[in-house]
C-alpha cells in the first residue's frame, strides 16, 4: 500500500513476510483522491494508486509481466525519501520500479525528462543495498497518451529479463 497507510514498522514486517516472493517493487507518485466504485480486473487496493481506467491497464502491465499479486508490491514515493529508502534496504530485491518521472527524479534528485530516460537501468546505491532503478510512464500517462504504450510494452519486455 503506501507510507501513509502504514507505519514504517507494519511495512517492514509486510516485506518480511513476503520478501521471499517479492520480485519487484513499483513506487507511485501519489495517492489517488477520487476512489472509483465498482469492479475492475485487479487486486482490490489498486484504487488507492490509480484511477479505474488506470488500474486495469496496470494490472495487464503486471499481467503480462507474469507478475502475481505475491510477486511485487506498490510504494508511493510521499514526502519522506529517507523512510522510502530505509525501507527499501529491508529487501533484498534487485529491481525497483518507478511509475512517473516524479517518483523516478525523487530518488535520483534529478530532472529528467520521462521520455528521454524510461526503460533505461539506473544503478541504484543506498550505502548498503544496490538494485536497479527503471522509469517506466506512469498508468495515468498512457491512457492519455496511447501511442506511448508500444514504448512502455517494449520497456516491460527488457525489465521481464532482469526479474
Amino acid at each position: 500500500m503506501s507510507l501513509e497507510y502504514f507505519e514504517f514498522e507494519e511495512l517492514k514486517n509486510i516485506f518480511v513476510k513476503r520478501e521471499k516472493s517479492l520480485k519487484v517493487i513499483f513506487i507511485v507518485e501519489s495517492i489517488i483522491q477520487d476512489r472509483f466504485e465498482g469492479t475492475f480486473e485487479g487486486p482490490k487496493y489498486f484504487h488507492y494508486y490509480f484511477n479505474k481506467e488506470s488500474s486495469e491497464l496496470f494490472h495487464k502491465i503486471t499481467t503480462s509481466m507474469k507478475l502475481n499479486e505475491d510477486d511485487y508490491f506498490i510504494l508511493q514515493i510521499g514526502d519522506d525519501k529517507d523512510k522510502l529508502i530505509a525501507l527499501l534496504k529491508q529487501l533484498s530485491i534487485s529491481v525497483v520500479i518507478t511509475l512517473g518521472a516524479k517518483a523516478f527524479n525523487m530518488l535520483l534528485d534529478n530532472n529528467e525528462r520521462l521520455s528521454r530516460v524510461h526503460g533505461q537501468i539506473f544503478p541504484f546505491d543506498t550505502g548498503s543495498k544496490k538494485f536497479n532503478l527503471i522509469p517506466l510512464f506512469h498508468p495515468d500517462f498512457l491512457i492519455i497518451n496511447p501511442n506511448m504504450k508500444r514504448l512502455c510494452w517494449q520497456d516491460v519486455q527488457n525489465i521481464m529479463q532482469l526479474i
